[in-house]
């Protein structure tokens, strides 16, 4: 079982690092820095995707109360270890590497115009928490997230491009195939950051992201802990970061008008459904090789909002000092804190504590915490972003997912949408309509009302089985209703091919619009048994006409609002 680690972030100030020329981020969402907020009693939410995700790949050990970090399955240090978690980003795909690796990256622009990517190098080549795979056990061989680049596909400040895709999951000691969990892709443009030329910062913090096995003295128990150095804290934001020099890729926005494109060989499809950042996605899974497939993934990207708001414990509302009271002991709204050895969640007195909370932009609960905050904030975000990426939803996020959705194998589905927050878990199946709720501040930090987009992309089959649908083809509506149950102007688009079923809402407003698919299906009319005409038999009765059988009668349900 995974232990609950204490993260405490460090860093000295607004230690400004040297930029290549041409390098300047002023103004740039993608660059908007987290602020640094180091005092007593400040409390602080930023609600926004994890910028970088997993950073390196690790092979971490349970047995009893020890965490080990392992080197590869058969580690001798991990000879006691009964469970197995794996963390694994995959690498380029090679001669020697043909399975379970990138394939290609390009960038598809508006007159079709077809740009591939060329590789350039690892983040990492001898990352400390790097392991071996086993393919007879079913664990690639990982790396590092790689850096790419385009001749003709260029952004704001260059034309390179960083990528992480990868998986986890877990296998026991005697288990033969481990059990893959959360596939994810995530793709940033980006450019070099040269950093202050050691591998540790002022700190004695390692420049980039890594985990220790620590002993501890008194009980000779193992443990694990994470994290790194943070001069970038409060000054820029790194994609990702590279193992020497302190250098880091800085992120920035993508190019407009430009669909991207990754193509991944997996010796395994992955399984469940997905969340994804990007606009009109489209996905194929192809066979190849021996049970292996080819994922293709291609779409645009979209901007999402940040929220954040920040404020001393003594300057808040009588309100707001009661929310963070109610939720921090709960670990409800407490992810970190700036204090070192401080425990926030057993502290009562909110002037004692410094509270930071970055969420997961999902579930009903923050879509509600967050609305608290809106009016504070003139319901506008910091900043908005570009991003393109999916991932794959955890297994709590799954819990409360209609049956069709989770069982047997494969990639069932994706919903992408650029709202702050959105809906834990693939769309609730609520009667006949397919539900998913969103969220964000209603205008951006300049004032202008912010356009909300929406996908849902789904296997035909996965909707045949809601339904209880047969072979014939299906259609669907999608709808967008306004929090007062009242239909938003929305631009909405669906079709059916390749065994994929498309739906999409774009262009409308928020606060916290809830969007409605329905599907339906025409029901196939038999031809009619045809009557006999009567004759008169030889006693002279009449013999019983065939019996013409209905076609079968189906109630639809209509809308408006809340009615």
């Amino acid at each position: 079982m995974k232990r609950k680690l204490s993260i405490v972030i460090l860093t000295a100030g607004l230690l400004l690092l040297g930029t290549n020329p041409g390098n300047s981020t002023i103004g740039e969402d993608e660059q908007w820095p987290i602020p640094n907020e180091f005092g007593l009693g400040h409390h602080s939410i930023v609600i926004e995707d994890p910028v970088t995700g997993l950073t390196h790949s690790q092979l971490t050990g349970y047995a009893d109360r020890n965490t080990f970090l392992c080197k590869s399955l058969d580690d001798p240090r991990c000879e006691t270890v009964n469970n197995f978690n794996y963390d694994i980003i995959l690498p380029i795909c090679t001669e020697d590497t043909s399975m379970d690796c990138i394939r290609k990256i390009e960038a598809i622009h508006g007159d079709g115009r077809i740009d591939t990517a060329t590789f350039k190098r690892y983040t990492h080549l001898d990352h400390p928490n790097a392991f071996r795979g086993s393919k007879e056990r079913g664990l690639p061989d990982p790396l590092m997230p790689s850096l790419w680049e385009f001749q003709n596909s260029r952004h704001a400040f260059g034309n390179q491009y960083a990528i992480a895709v990868g998986m986890s999951g877990n296998i026991g000691k005697g288990q033969q195939v481990g059990n893959h969990r959360d596939f994810f892709i995530n793709l940033h443009p980006v450019s070099l950051k040269v950093g202050s030329g050691g591998t540790y910062d002022v700190n004695s913090f390692a420049n980039y992201s890594k985990c220790l096995e620590v002993v501890d003295p008194s009980t000779g128990q193992s443990h694990v802990g994470c994290g790194g150095g943070a001069e970038d804290f409060g000054n820029y934001r790194c994609a990702f970061k590279l193992g020497e020099n302190g250098n880091c890729l800085l992120r920035h926005a993508f190019p407009e008008g430009v669909k991207f494109r990754v193509t991944v060989d997996l010796s395994k499809e992955p399984n469940g459904w997905f969340h994804g950042r990007m606009k009109d996605p489209e996905i194929k899974v192809e066979p190849i090789g021996v049970g292996g497939v080819r994922l293709i993934v291609e779409g645009m990207s979209t901007k999402q909002p940040v929220f954040y708001w920040g404020d001393n414990f003594s300057s808040m509302t009588e309100v707001q000092r009661q929310i963070w009271n109610e939720c921090v002991p709960r670990f409800g709204c407490f992810s970190s804190t700036r204090i070192a050895g401080s425990n926030p969640d057993r502290e009562s007195d909110g002037n004692k504590r410094n509270v930071q909370f970055y969420p997961r932009p999902t579930g009903e609960s923050l879509i509600d915490f967050m609305a608290k905050f809106l009016p504070v904030v003139g319901d506008k975000s910091v900043v908005v972003p570009s991003a393109w990426n999916m991932r794959a939803l955890s297994t709590s996020e799954m819990s409360k997912a209609a049956r069709c959705f989770t069982q047997g194998g494969g990639v069932k589905g994706i919903v992408t949408t650029n709202a702050t927050v959105y809906s834990e878990g693939p769309p609730s199946f609520e009667g006949t309509t397919l539900q998913y709720r969103v969220a964000a501040p209603h205008y951006t930090a300049q004032g202008e009302k912010f356009r909300g987009t929406y996908n849902l992309v789904m296997r035909s089959e996965v909707a045949r089985c809601l339904y209880g649908f047969s072979d014939a083809p299906i259609k669907a509506s999608i709808e967008v209703f306004g929090e007062d149950g009242e239909k938003s102007v929305a631009t909405t688009i669906v079709g059916e091919r390749s065994g994929w079923l498309y739906l999409a809402a774009h262009n409308f407003t928020f606060s916290s619009p809830t969007i409605k698919a329905t599907i339906s299906q025409d029901v196939a009319v038999s031809s009619p048994t045809p009557i006999p005409t009567p004759t008169r038999s030889s006693d002279s009765s009449m013999k019983t006409p065939s019996v013409v059988v209905s076609p079968e009668k189906k109630s639809i349900k209509c809308f408006k609002g809340n009615k």
